[in-house]
């Protein structure tokens, strides 16, 4: 019973939902970043399997895993990524005590920039497992 209720702990799904905020601009020295029309507030929803032991997730579908990129007390950083070509970074954590859920993702192609922005809440529920490895 006690090996279970440590495994738990160590390998959960969380639930997250809440709201994305799609932004772009022109390219300037100085881009002013607006709503992107239509696309601009949606709701957001998904499903992290994680895995504290082996330090890997998956999300959604959970077709492959990648590595955590770091765990504290306080805070799972799920990815944190900058495009080493200047093309854009990733950003996603949550935190542990409050469930708050926040990510930013950035690109830049020639004409514009993006970025959009998460806020919300996870919950956890069992861990759904991970994808069988060919080998």
């Amino acid at each position: 019973m006690l090996a279970l209720a440590v495994q738990s702990l160590m390998a959960f799904n969380l639930v997250c939902s809440g709201t994305s905020v799609v932004l772009t601009a022109k390219h300037s020295r100085s881009p002013e970043f607006r709503i992107d029309g239509d696309r601009g507030l949606r709701p957001m929803r998904a499903v992290y399997a994680i895995d504290l032991t082996s330090g890997r997730y998956c999300v959604d579908k959970c077709t492959e895993t990648s590595p955590l990129a770091a765990v504290t007390y306080g805070e799972i950083v799920l990815e944190d990524k900058a495009d080493r070509f200047g093309g854009g970074t990733t950003y996603r954590s949550v935190n542990r005590e409050s469930g708050a859920y926040s990510a930013y993702f950035n690109t830049k192609s020639r004409r514009k920039l993006k970025r959009v922005m998460i806020v919300g809440t996870c919950k956890a529920g069992p861990f759904s497992g991970f994808p069988k490895r060919v080998f």
